[in-house]
């Protein structure tokens, strides 16, 4: 008899989608999908679509529906997050760090686009900050 299958553990990159979420999206996967952005019937009712999600996650986490924001995956989430909190901070700071240890995209980022000046650490080869410069 063969033993159980392997047990995926990268839930970094993939993480499977609940049941219950999967029979939501699936009617805008399979039939009524359209562009949101878009000003014709299909895109109009995209849009109602997505609107009526963002008030659903709003009410569950306690915020106002304009404060929730979609994002297509980690990447785009990432530089939201530290692009975001960087061209808001109230003080501007030259000198910030982001780490691309949960995600490259992290590292990466904070290095070459900011809308402010900024110092990002010197990167080995492998992507990893090298904290040895800051001595």
């Amino acid at each position: 008899m063969p033993g159980p299958g392997p047990i995926y553990l990268d839930h970094n990159a993939t993480t499977p989608i609940a049941p219950e979420v999967a029979a939501a999206m699936w009617p805008y996967v399979a039939e009524h999908f359209g562009n949101p952005s878009s000003d014709h019937p299909i895109g109009r009712a995209a849009k109602a679509a997505v609107d009526i999600a963002r008030e659903k996650v709003a009410a569950l986490v306690g915020a106002h529906p304009d404060e929730v924001v979609f994002t297509s995956g980690g990447t785009e989430a990432n530089n939201l997050a530290i692009l975001g909190t960087a061209a808001g901070a109230a003080t501007p700071f030259s000198n910030w760090w982001a780490s691309a240890h949960h995600h490259r995209s992290q590292g990466v980022r904070s290095e070459s686009a900011s809308p402010r000046p900024h110092r990002g650490g010197a990167r080995r080869a492998c992507g990893h900050a090298d904290l040895w410069v800051l001595g």
